[in-house]
């Protein structure tokens, strides 16, 4: 059997788009049909609706996170205009924090990551510079 766009979707909340925005915590369902009537049912637990960061930090001037996807490692790269003072989190999809360093007042760092340890899937590097937030999103793969 192969399977034919175009696709619906109908999520437990109502929703009918492809993705699902701003949920809350619970579980969610949704029912994905092709064109042949052909249906498949997932299951989604969203443990948190944690907020790890704004769109900007003032002074920053350049952020990379490398490779995307990333299989042995992921590099931070970041600039910014003045010293900061800087810590970065290693974050899984589930909001818990896998690693912190604190970078200390830095204008540039570059910093690389060990995923070898980690299970596929989306993680979040979350950059903490003089009080703001940023996350930067990269997936595990193996």
């Amino acid at each position: 059997m192969q399977v034919q766009p175009p696709y619906t979707y109908s999520w437990s909340n109502g929703s009918t788009i492809n993705n699902a925005f701003n949920l809350t915590a619970g579980t969610y369902s949704v029912v994905v049909t092709d064109a042949n009537g052909c249906t498949d049912m997932i299951d989604a637990v969203v443990t948190t609706n944690y907020l790890i960061g704004t769109e900007n930090i003032e002074g920053l001037t350049a952020l990379t996170l490398s490779p995307n996807p990333a299989k042995d490692f992921a590099q931070l790269n970041i600039n910014f205009k003045n010293p900061v003072d800087l810590t970065v989190s290693l974050i899984d999809v589930n909001g818990r924090i896998l690693e912190t360093r604190h970078e200390g007042n830095t204008a540039s760092e570059q910093i690389r990551f060990d995923v070898n340890n980690l299970v596929e899937g989306v993680y979040f590097v979350k950059i903490t510079a003089n009080g703001q937030s940023i996350a930067k999103r990269f997936v595990v793969v193996k």
